[in-house]
């Protein structure tokens, strides 16, 4: 308004200025006849001198709007650099904060920082996340949720990334509203190289094995965080159930469960060593490992023959035949067969026909 208002006013004097010019051009061409008797001089010169000056007025005038139009233009551009200039300055509030708040979730999303505590009943962090629906024991998943509060219902929506033992993966969003889940929808993705590596766990052996134990483990992530359960059988019964929890930091938290063997236990012998040769003594011990589903016993024999000692592991994955390998005989001295009549049957498996 302001812009039009000083077009207006610009024009309105440039007219003015230019009505005065040629009154004032009147006003001389009389003065000049009062001063000359009132004699006219020639009229070509007259006509002359007057279209000299017409032409000067009207560049003059034709200058003066040309000046008014550019300040108008340029009181335009004005106002529109002052709305880019704040909406500039108002990107730039806050800016500090922002790139840390920034790089802080970054140092979370990498596991380099552990992620601040909520407050309780605030945002997600108070939300209880289940289980997606169909997840198999091999199945390792991660969650985003978000809760919408209205006057009549609230309704929680979860996405989970749900990948699988060969690596695939299944992307599934389920609603809940008011308590009442269902799925809305199901995508399934191939296998890829990252997330085959990301559905490899490796489950190390539990530390503080003794002699004659067997385990077995089962491991799986969920929502970043890894657990590995370990069941580890005693040579006497008992049976020790050990949790290890894993945070996206990398925290270590073990947890065990001690079970003592019960009061019928009866020790399951270990069977002879396959191809073993008449006369021969035997000891041996055994480890089982559960990986993926698969169960994996292997059975390791120290045998004493006639031929020499030597070395024989059985190992047995899942339903597949017995894998035998052998080390190649040495000749016993006369310490290690009377160190091996000396040991008893229930550690050495002595048996001989």
């Amino acid at each position: 308004m302001c812009v039009r208002v000083l077009a207006l006013f610009v024009c309105v004097v440039a007219g003015a200025a230019h009505a005065k010019i040629e009154q004032y051009a009147k006003n001389l061409r009389t003065s000049l006849l009062q001063e000359q008797g009132g004699q006219p001089e020639d009229p070509l010169k007259i006509a002359e001198a007057t279209e000299k000056g017409s032409v000067k007025i009207t560049k003059a005038s034709d200058k003066l709007r040309t000046d008014a139009k550019e300040a108008v233009e340029g009181l335009e551009k004005m106002q529109k650099w002052r709305v880019h200039s704040a909406r500039m300055l108002r990107g730039l509030k806050d800016v500090g904060q922002k790139s840390k708040a920034r790089n802080d979730a970054l140092k979370v999303a990498f596991g380099i920082k552990d992620p601040p505590p909520a407050a309780a009943g605030s945002g997600s962090a108070s939300i209880t996340i289940p289980p997606p629906d169909g997840l198999l024991d091999t199945d390792g998943y991660s969650a985003k949720v978000n809760r919408v509060t209205s006057a009549t219902n609230v309704t929680t929506t979860f996405e989970y990334e749900i990948t699988h033992a060969d690596g695939s993966q299944t992307i599934q969003t389920v609603r809940d509203t008011d308590g009442v889940r269902e799925v809305v929808e199901t995508k399934e993705l191939p296998a890829t190289a990252a997330s085959k590596a990301a559905a490899k766990i490796e489950i190390p052996k539990p530390v503080g094995m003794s002699p004659g134990d067997a385990w077995t483990a089962k491991a799986k992530t969920e929502n970043n965080a890894t657990t590995i359960v370990y069941e580890i059988k005693h040579a006497d019964g008992a049976t020790t159930t050990r949790t290890l929890s894993i945070s996206k930091g990398g925290k270590k938290t073990v947890t065990e469960v001690k079970t003592p063997a019960p009061a019928d236990y009866v020790p399951t012998p270990i069977a002879a060593p396959r191809e073993l040769p008449s006369g021969a003594a035997w000891s041996a011990k055994r480890s089982i490992k559960n990986t993926k589903g698969v169960k994996t016993v292997t059975t390791t024999y120290a045998i004493n023959s006639v031929a020499g000692a030597y070395t024989q592991i059985e190992v047995k994955a899942g339903d597949g035949d017995v894998v035998v390998t052998k080390t190649k005989p040495v000749a016993p001295s006369r310490r290690l067969v009377a160190a091996a009549a000396a040991i008893t049957k229930a550690d050495i498996g002595d048996h001989r026909p």
